[in-house]
Formats: C-alpha cells, structure tokens, sequence
C-alpha cells in the first residue's frame, strides 16, 4: 500500500513537472526587459576564460551562474531563450528537491510544498531571468536535501555530495554560506556524534571558496571599490538586512 501511494506521489510530480516546465519554455522567449540580464548575457557570450574574468570583475561576483549562461550559449546560441534556459531547468530541479525533502520529513502529501514552492511569485520570477539566483536556489535546496539524508544515516559519500553542494552554492551565490552556518549551528546543538566530519567538510567548502575571493583580491576593484565594500565587507550587513525586508528598512521609502 505504501509503495502504490509513493508510485502515485510520483506520477503526479512527473505529470506537474510536463506541464510546469513547459509553462517555463513557451515564457522564455520573451524580450530581455531587465538590464541586470542584458549585463549578464554581455558577460557570458563570449569565451568561458572571459566569462570568468567577466565575474571577477564584478564585486562580490562569483563565476559559476556565468559560465551555465556560457555553456547554454554554446548549445542554442545567444538569445533571451538560451539565457534563461539555465535558470528554467534549475527550478524544474528544484521542485525535485522540494518534493525529496517533504519525502525526507514524512509529509503526507510531498506535491503541495512543491505547488507552493512553483507558484511562489519571486521564485517564477528568478526561473524567467537570465540571472544566477534561481540556480543558486537550486543548489541551495539541494544542499538541504543532503544535508536531511546525511543528519539521518550519515555516511562518507553523503559528506562528499553535501561539500560540493554547499562549494558550488557560494561560487553562484556567496550568501548561500548562511545555509552552511545554520546548519553546522543545528549539528552544534542537536548533532554532535558527526560534527567533526562535519567540520572538516565546512572547512575544506570555506577554504575552496577563499581560493577565489584571493583571486579576485578580495572584490575590489578600480572603479567599483565602494561596491565591492558593500558586498563583502562589514557594512555588508546592513545590505543582508534591506534585502531580507525586500522594500527597505521599516520607517524608509
């Protein structure tokens, strides 16, 4: 019985994500309208070492959303359809891994966190843009999912997916280390018999990531150094802060 009502579960994922992912691909297509896709499709088009310098460039840019819009490119050519393809299929990969953590958490019915997660307004939003955010959301889910499989049967392989998961969200989205802190804080608190395997893998995300903040030297840069302070250094919380609030800080326009 409950392996029919697992099988069900399944089918009726496959049959939402046909007809999700095709809402997406009959929607991408459309004229580029943000100028944020418009920089980021100039810095993709050309060669995979210019798209990297392109990210170095940038401050608190970080190359991997660049080089997927690259590798796209490659494929379709360079059109408003290939930019956004990647972010398209990172949320059809998402929803996966939203249906695998409800799964992991026992919920009854795994399809509605995944309707709530599609139909949520800037999730649609990042999954239509040629930017990084919906592929470093992607990954970010995923590294929950690891991160739930591994806390409830730990194993070495598990350790070495969740590294890689967590190395390739901060080289899309710096921020992503947030999600590595709140968990190692939950292993600290609730965890203890794998927080030194944990720890060691921590490190090693923490140390592949500072491989490239010294190569760009820290996000500074001739032109831009005001911003690349706000990205990286300690006025950086603030901007967490008004991001977190989405329209600003309470009491401001």
């Amino acid at each position: 019985m409950g392996n029919d009502c697992a099988l069900a579960a399944y089918r009726k994922l496959v049959l939402f994500l046909i007809l999700y992912g095709a809402s997406l691909l009959a929607l991408l297509p459309q004229p580029v309208a943000v100028l944020d896709e418009v920089i980021d499709m100039m810095g993709s088009r050309g060669s995979l070492a210019g798209a990297i310098r392109w990210a170095a460039g940038n401050p608190g840019g970080v190359p991997l959303g660049y080089v997927a819009h690259w590798a796209s490119f490659q494929f379709f050519g360079v059109s408003a359809f290939s930019a956004r393809l990647p972010s398209a299929l990172a949320s059809i990969l998402g929803c996966i891994g939203i249906f695998l953590l409800a799964r992991l958490l026992r919920f009854k019915y795994p399809l509605i966190p995944v309707l709530v997660f599609a139909a949520f307004p800037l999730q649609w939003r990042y999954a239509l843009e040629a930017r990084s955010y919906e592929i470093a959301l992607c990954i970010s889910i995923w590294t929950i999912v690891l991160f739930h499989s591994l806390i409830q049967k730990p194993s070495g392989w598990k350790f070495i997916l969740y590294g890689l998961a967590a190395i390739l969200g901060m080289y899309t989205q710096p921020y992503s280390v947030f999600i590595l802190v709140a968990q190692a804080a939950w292993v600290l608190g609730s965890k203890r018999s794998i927080l030194p395997t944990f720890a060691l893998t921590g490190s090693v995300v923490l140390l592949t990531f500072g491989a490239w903040y010294l190569y760009v030297a820290g996000w500074s840069h001739p032109l831009t150094g005001v911003e690349g302070e706000r990205a990286t250094g300690l006025s950086s919380l603030a901007l967490v802060a008004h991001e977190l609030i989405g329209m600003g800080y309470p009491g401001r326009s």
